[in-house]
């Protein structure tokens, strides 16, 4: 299992010195978060194709493309509120081509709905695999597959599952954010990631205390990481360890919560 690392770490900061820091310290994977490029809608394709041959000069493998904020929710009960957030994700996937990522992640649809209401619940699910499924025949267009988050308070892995499963599996997967699972209260990061099992295409890694999303570095917080690390050997994932973290209980200076992250990461995944 390689190891990664998010760039929201310098999503407010100068994303070429991130990129420099990050290989400085080790890093050869990565994620891209869309908050450090232009917005999808404004075309910017230079200074993204920028950003892409800096992170290649620099030995940087971009793995995944998260797209953490889409402005409509793909899910929600307005339909053309969905084809907005539909047609944002498709010109974020057209705008990162040049990354070549094997990865495009998004969030669940319905992400603040109410979803208590049963019926309103089975509206959501169907408008959410609507839109993946013009989603994810896009992204395969552009060569990349599509993974589905645990997201918010909301990570309901079984719910995801009903979503993909008229998908591909080689096609659609999961995305287990280990942070969103443990501040979701019930919903444990370990059955989660056995829960998607086959369908698990990668993993969010990163601390709270199941309160606030504290996105600390592994070990400051109070998630069970042995037995984390432990229930993805069981299911045989192959992915990236990708530590999304912008946090440290011992310091705020980037570099420093990246270096310590990355410590953090090997520990783990040497111990067991």
């Amino acid at each position: 299992m390689e190891i990664g690392i998010s760039t929201y770490l310098y999503h407010d900061a100068d994303i070429f010195e991130g990129l420099e820091r990050l290989s400085a310290i080790g890093y050869r994977f990565i994620e891209i978060e869309a908050q450090c490029l232009p917005d999808p809608l404004s075309e910017n394709k230079q200074e993204v194709a920028e950003i892409a041959r800096c992170a290649r000069s620099l030995g940087l493998e971009v793995r995944s493309i998260h797209l953490s904020k889409c402005p409509e929710d793909i899910g929600g009960r307005d339909a053309k509120l969905r084809r907005k957030g539909v047609e944002w994700i498709k010109s974020a996937i057209d705008l990162c081509r040049t990354f070549e990522p094997e990865y495009i992640g998004i969030h669940r649809g319905g992400l603040w709905e109410d979803l208590s209401e049963p019926k309103h619940f089975r509206d959501v699910q169907r408008w959410t695999t609507e839109s993946v499924a013009e989603i994810a025949e896009y992204a395969k267009r552009m060569g990349m597959k599509l993974e589905i988050e645990t997201s918010g308070g909301y990570c309901d892995v079984k719910a995801i599952k009903e979503i993909i499963s008229p998908f591909p599996r080689d096609q659609v997967g999961i995305l287990v954010d280990i942070g969103h699972c443990w501040r979701a209260r019930g919903r444990d990061p370990i059955w989660a990631i056995r829960e998607a099992g086959k369908s698990l295409f990668g993993v969010h890694v990163h601390d709270n205390h199941q309160g606030e999303d504290e996105h600390l570095v592994p070990g400051e917080g109070t998630i069970d990481w042995p037995g984390v690390v432990r229930a993805l050997k069981e299911v045989g994932y192959q992915g990236v360890f990708m530590l999304e973290c912008f946090r440290s209980r011992k310091t705020q200076d980037k570099d420093t919560i990246a270096l310590l992250a990355k410590r953090a990461a090997e520990r783990l995944l040497s111990a067991l």
